[in-house]
């Protein structure tokens, strides 16, 4: 039984990253953005996240913007083999400096996540409630890209941090996010961008069931993606 369970495990480490935003810009200070997502693990076999979210931008000073978003997403619980709804919301701020053809980021953000378990039945008929329901949570982002003159494509290396606000058993950072990615922009309005992205995930609240409880932290480490962004 050890290699069936490593080809699953080993496979479920691997999956895919689809997203279509827009972006509208109502004025030098206001912008609003609307992305559709779809998340996939088993390379592309098995969707593990769909979702859709909105977001509001707001420039305070040149380089330094406020915002706030919403996202509703369909995710596939790996312990009971379902699909549940969770509504997430956000506050974010951020900052970026020009050093010639460098641009270097910082977004901050708080988030808020519900989580709807009422598809989380045990065998005796109970809910099997998520420990931390709603999540806290805050993340922290650097990001650097690098404007190559006279090519099209911008190579972009980002890192990203998790870390817990309401966990009862102690906070902690729970996730570490890497995403190298290239940008190339069709004309003014449209830009496609493909990405790699690894995530390492220190615990998972949703632990669970297709292989053993301590493995599920592994689903969706390793993830290849395409986006595509029109700006108008």
């Amino acid at each position: 039984a050890i290699l069936p369970v490593t080809f699953i495990w080993a496979q479920g480490e691997y999956g895919s990253w689809t997203t279509i935003s827009l972006e509208k810009e109502l004025s030098k200070k206001w912008e609003l953005g609307a992305e559709a997502e779809l998340r996939t693990i088993y390379y592309a076999r098995l969707m593990e996240r769909m979702s859709l979210g909105l977001s509001a931008d707001y420039t305070i000073l040149k380089g330094w913007k406020v915002g706030a978003g919403y996202q509703i997403m369909n995710k596939l619980d790996t312990k009971y083999l379902n699909y549940q709804v969770r509504n997430r919301f956000n506050l974010s701020t951020s900052g970026r400096l020009k050093f010639n053809d460098l641009t270097i980021s910082l977004r901050e953000r708080i988030q808020l996540t519900t989580k709807d378990d009422s598809k989380r039945i045990r065998d005796d008929q109970t809910i099997d409630t998520y420990k931390i329901n709603p999540e806290w949570k805050w993340r922290n982002r650097v990001q650097i890209s690098y404007n190559i003159p006279n090519f099209k494509i911008t190579p972009t290396f980002s890192v990203e941090s998790n870390f817990q606000l309401n966990n009862p058993d102690g906070n902690h950072f729970d996730k570490m996010r890497y995403i190298l990615s290239l940008g190339y922009k069709i004309k003014k309005v449209h830009q496609i961008e493909v990405f790699g992205v690894l995530n390492d995930e220190f615990e998972s609240d949703d632990a669970g069931a297709i292989i053993s409880s301590s493995d599920d932290d592994v689903y969706g480490k390793y993830n290849l993606g395409v986006g595509y962004k029109y700006s108008f």
